[in-house]
């Protein structure tokens, strides 16, 4: 099995409620067709004990594979990120 780790940081520009409104709403249905994903979890950050107001990412994303051939496989379907970049740009963000 293998896990692949994703640390997600919002856009300066955007609230926290923002951002995660995006992911819920937008990004996760992207993430959840990538072929050969055998399990996808994600974390939303809402607040730090030790960065409270600056922490370093806003959430955390993990997903898993069976083998390094299937996360291979997933190639064509993480277009995901250029998905996300032009929703940034739908946003204004740069």
């Amino acid at each position: 099995m293998i896990k692949v780790m994703v640390l997600l940081r919002r856009p300066p520009s955007w609230t926290r409620e923002r951002f995660q409104r995006w992911w819920l709403d937008e990004h996760v249905a992207y993430g959840k067709k990538l072929p050969n994903l055998r399990k996808y979890r994600l974390c939303l950050v809402t607040g730090s004990t030790s960065h409270e107001g600056r922490e370093p990412w806003d959430g955390t994303a993990e997903l898993w594979f069976d083998d390094r051939a299937a996360l291979d496989r997933r190639s064509p379907c993480m277009c995901t990120w250029s998905r996300t970049r032009r929703s940034y740009r739908r946003a204004g963000i740069r």
